[in-house]
């Protein structure tokens, strides 16, 4: 096996971000014949074909290709982290973090997220995607998210890397509703109501397996993608829904016009988790990321909205 350089790594992932020679020449500020060049003695050095080219698709990952995305871009993270890690760990945070989100979590988690390190790292910028989590595990998997936030009963059992904070699931109801006031509910108490409920894969098979193990057959009345818009028809008294609140939270009637209130029927925890690809080192910068949701959890009371 030959030599292999950060350039000839940089070159790689940038034809397969922009989809094609000329754009990752173009990116690198460098020549096509540059980037080209570079390609092949990548690839002969390896004694694999890493790109299939084509004039009209641009280029594409072969397997071996697809298998060296995620761990070169570790590589150049960790290539890039090289002057602050000689500086030592005072050493003021640079460079970009990519963090995808669930779409429940977004609104309340990367505002705050990116407000705070705005603050307290200047010369850090966090850049983040939004999706469902099959979506953001694949851009994981490829090397085009640096740390996932998302919920641990949406993947398989010991898949996520870090549990963050548990809560548990609630019925959600208008403030302004008779049964509003109570400790907590069962599902036959609004058996009669119609169902609200968020629509993204795989939360609503989880809710409607929830109500069904209570012997009660759920109306869904309303269905949406968006956790707004199933907010807004709760809040208006047109029906139910369920939704999350973290363990010793403050009082569940909230300030936004809904009543959180505990599930009377036998259901498990739930939990926000972190994942982040297995077996590598996490850069100092995302460290930072995942160390500061664990620090702040406790103080999650949206959790609940």
């Amino acid at each position: 096996m030959g030599e292999v350089t950060l350039r000839q790594l940089e070159y790689f992932l940038a034809a397969l971000d922009d989809g094609s020679i000329t754009a990752a020449a173009r990116t690198c500020n460098v020549t096509q014949a540059t980037v080209s060049t570079a390609l092949n003695e990548l690839e002969r050095s390896l004694g694999v074909t890493l790109l299939v080219r084509s004039r009209t698709a641009g280029v594409h990952p072969t397997a071996a290709g697809s298998a060296l995305v995620s761990r070169t871009r570790s590589v150049l993270d960790l290539a890039r982290e090289i002057p602050d890690l000689a500086a030592g760990e005072q050493s003021a945070l640079t460079g970009t973090v990519r963090v995808g989100c669930v779409f429940t979590l977004g609104p309340y988690l990367l505002p705050r997220l990116i407000g705070d390190f705005a603050h307290a790292h200047p010369q850090l910028h966090v850049d983040f995607v939004e999706g469902a989590t099959g979506d953001l595990r694949r851009e994981l998997d490829v090397g085009r998210l640096d740390l996932a936030i998302t919920y641990a009963a949406q993947l398989p059992k010991g898949e996520w890397s870090q549990e963050i904070v548990r809560f548990r699931q609630t019925i959600m109801l208008a403030r302004s509703h008779p049964l509003a006031q109570a400790e907590q509910l069962s599902f036959h108490d609004v058996a009669d109501l119609p169902l609200v409920i968020y629509s993204q894969p795989p939360s609503r098979d989880r809710v409607e397996g929830f109500i069904r193990a209570a012997g009660v057959e759920p109306d869904v009345r309303w269905q949406s993608s968006s956790p707004e818009t199933v907010r807004g028809l709760v809040r208006r008294g047109l029906g139910y829904s369920v939704g999350n609140h973290r363990p010793g939270a403050e009082d569940p009637m909230s300030d936004d016009g809904i009543a959180y209130i505990p599930i009377a029927d036998p259901h498990p925890l739930n939990a926000v988790v972190a994942l982040y690809p297995k077996g590598q080192t996490l850069p100092r910068r995302t460290r930072a990321v995942l160390d500061y949701c664990l620090e702040e959890a406790s103080g999650w009371d949206w959790l609940a909205r």
